[in-house]
């Protein structure tokens, strides 16, 4: 896992982003990568979870359960406590915290988390997520806490608007 020194400022890096041509996945996929390289971690994930299930939306990972288009069970993830809790959940190492015994730990074997509730239309969507097998060495700081946060709102609002676009254009096609 690479140190959480001399990083690029994501809030530029997102800043530019929102600058570009490219259409909402291509966005969402590269805001993926902004955040990972900011917080120094291997995956990033974006999920839908409804109806108790966690279903992988956007991502990094290309094998395995946690690959796009994945499913697992909600109650078996770290997102799961976004969810239900509506606060952004974050620690370098579950085994120092008091999530050591946590089901999340053995169902996923991710040592390292930091998620965000995303929200389309005031509603609960899914989440917006940074992970890692390996502990992280610097703990996960409040700023990065807020910027998944923030990056989580961003997500929300690029998923938002492209579902009002398709449905203006599915109105205006009738």
């Amino acid at each position: 896992m690479t140190s959480t020194t001399d990083r690029p400022d994501p809030f530029k890096s997102l800043l530019r982003l929102s600058a570009t041509d490219l259409n909402t996945n291509q966005r969402i996929r590269k805001a993926i990568d902004v955040g990972r390289e900011y917080l120094g971690v291997d995956n990033g994930v974006i999920s839908y979870t409804g109806e108790g299930q966690y279903e992988v939306v956007k991502t990094n990972i290309e094998t395995g359960p946690y690959a796009e288009g994945g499913t697992v069970a909600l109650d078996g993830t770290w997102c799961r406590h976004v969810v239900e809790n509506r606060e952004t959940l974050g620690f370098a190492d579950a085994g120092e915290t008091e999530h050591h015994d946590d089901v999340a730990l053995e169902t996923t074997g991710l040592h390292c988390y930091v998620g965000a509730a995303v929200d389309i239309d005031g509603e609960t969507y899914g989440t917006l997520c940074f992970s890692d097998e390996e502990p992280r060495d610097d703990p996960i700081t409040d700023h990065e806490r807020d910027f998944v946060s923030i990056l989580a709102e961003w997500v929300g609002a690029e998923l938002e608007r492209e579902k009002h676009y398709t449905e203006l254009r599915e109105q205006n096609d009738r």
